[in-house]
């Protein structure tokens, strides 16, 4: 278990380098628009 959570974590680390910039910068910003978005309309 210990060894693929290590293989895991450096896989992670070295690979994500250029996959974590596109990735999880737009996925919070639609998140944090649309939830305010649909809150904001649903409770007004």
């Amino acid at each position: 278990m210990r060894m693929w959570v290590w293989v895991w974590v450096w896989v992670w680390v070295w690979v994500p380098v250029p996959v974590p910039v596109p990735v999880p910068v737009p996925v919070p910003v639609r998140v944090g628009v649309r939830g305010r978005g649909y809150a904001g309309r649903r409770r007004a």
